[in-house]
């Protein structure tokens, strides 16, 4: 019975927590009355909501990596860099839905697909072909080189060379 008087001694003789203090963090800079939209107040202190598909964000911010985070504005970014998908960066572009239509991103630069340098068909978008001559291009090819050894490269079309008559050289 005598440890159960202590314990219950101990309960009655702490002090109760003033809820008019706000313990904001650890060393009382902040208080929970700073949280913005996307945040919500843990332990006194500010921390990014958390989303998914089927919990959004609110208003004015976006779901990076399952935590909410404000949306990026060019002028929120240090000179030089602008706003690309909610990120500062220096590059024009990130990936392709950065640049124009018929454009694409390589390096951090928009080019025109047909001036793309390239080494294999994957470095170019969809439906377009990788030449021998190391740009992107539409059709079977654009130099001889990128036919058959048998085809010449006429207009974007491989078509089989004419053989000679025999004799005929």
């Amino acid at each position: 019975m005598r440890p159960l008087a202590l314990v219950i001694g101990m309960l009655v003789g702490c002090p109760q927590a003033d809820p008019s203090i706000d313990a904001g963090t650890p060393d009382g800079s902040s208080s929970c009355s700073d949280c913005k939209g996307y945040e919500q107040c843990e332990e006194g202190r500010c921390v990014a909501l958390t989303c998914r598909d089927s919990l959004p964000c609110p208003s004015g911010a976006v779901c990076v990596e399952t935590q909410c985070q404000p949306i990026c504005q060019t002028s929120d970014c240090p000179s030089g860099e602008r706003c690309l998908q909610n990120r500062c960066t220096a590059q024009e572009c990130l990936d392709n839905t950065d640049c124009d239509d018929e454009r694409i991103c390589k390096q951090g630069r928009c080019f025109d697909v047909d001036e793309v340098p390239c080494e294999l068909d994957s470095d170019c978008p969809d439906s377009w072909r990788c030449s021998h001559y190391g740009r992107c291009f539409q059709g079977d090819c654009l130099v001889h080189e990128d036919c058959p050894a048998d085809d010449r490269c006429v207009a974007t079309q491989c078509i089989e060379r004419p053989t000679s008559p025999e004799g005929v050289q």
